[in-house]
């Protein structure tokens, strides 16, 4: 707020300065002649505002506000490195006028999401990672990344990312680290039961790369596994078969039973009324 005002301030003593300087030309030009008037304009009744307003502008330039919800990097031209080697933080801080500059960083949690789905990561359309597996079948990964700035280090995330380090670090190190470890299972282990130890090696291997980029790993959720068409066919195919030869395998036997029964009776070694009773028993315990 103190900001505004100041610059709502400063704003109508320039345009006040600009409005009489031209008036007092133009009645001293007319008046006088020009010379005089070029002169008046280095009086102390001129020169007393400027002064005023210069004060007032290195007062704005120097007084900044940092957030709860930031840090500051401050450019330096004063310093050696061109930065000064500490981040200022939450607070009402000084800069020295015109020499030097805030640059601001959330230290906030932030997250980010690779998704197939068209509106539901940061880029439009699908954006989901194609990653290959031991055996080169092709799946598609939906996941999230929650990281922050570790406000201790945003000095050297700043030289070596600025503020493209969601873009140009994050998103390939997420790349990346999915891609290499899916590389290691076959289809079989990624859609069985080695996707928890994937999951935790996906966490593993993220959090010791952005760590050491002055990032500040939180948590890794890995939101959904899709696996190309001709490999859902052939799971559903493979399904089908168990299933019919399942029912077949048990067909085989209750036929295979019903015929040693048969020739059981033929023999006389088990009464026709017995295998009556026996078969209808079945019938209900099957119901």
């Amino acid at each position: 707020m103190i900001y505004s005002a100041l610059d709502s301030i400063l704003f109508w003593l320039w345009f006040l300065l600009i409005i009489g300087s031209t008036y007092y030309l133009m009645r001293t030009t007319q008046q006088d002649n020009i010379s005089v008037a070029f002169k008046g304009l280095f009086s102390y009744r001129l020169l007393l505002p400027v002064l005023v307003i210069v004060a007032i502008s290195s007062i704005r330039a120097s007084l900044i506000f940092i957030p709860p919800s930031q840090v500051g990097v401050v450019i330096s031209f004063i310093s050696e490195n061109g930065v000064r080697d500490k981040p200022i933080k939450a607070g009402r801080r000084w800069l020295v006028p015109w020499l030097e500059e805030v640059v601001f960083y959330p230290i906030g949690l932030q997250t980010y999401t690779m998704s197939g789905k068209s509106l539901e990561g940061q880029k439009i359309g699908d954006d989901s990672i194609t990653a290959r597996t031991k055996d080169g079948k092709e799946v598609h990964v939906d996941c999230s990344i929650i990281f922050k700035i570790d406000s201790d280090k945003v000095i050297e995330l700043h030289k070596m990312w600025q503020d493209r380090y969601v873009d140009e670090f994050v998103r390939p190190v997420l790349r990346s680290v999915i891609r290499t470890e899916i590389s290691q299972y076959t289809v079989t282990d990624v859609n069985g039961d080695k996707r928890r130890k994937m999951e935790t090696a996906f966490k593993t291997n993220l959090e010791r790369i952005i760590t050491k980029n002055g990032l500040v790993f939180d948590a890794f959720f890995l939101r959904n596994l899709a696996f190309s068409d001709k490999y859902v066919d052939s799971i559903e195919m493979k399904q089908l078969a168990e299933a019919e030869a399942e029912a077949e395998a048990k067909a085989i036997v209750i036929k295979a039973k019903a015929e040693a029964q048969a020739q059981a009776i033929l023999k006389g070694e088990i009464p026709p009324q017995s295998s009556l009773i026996s078969s209808e028993c079945r019938c209900k315990s099957n119901e």
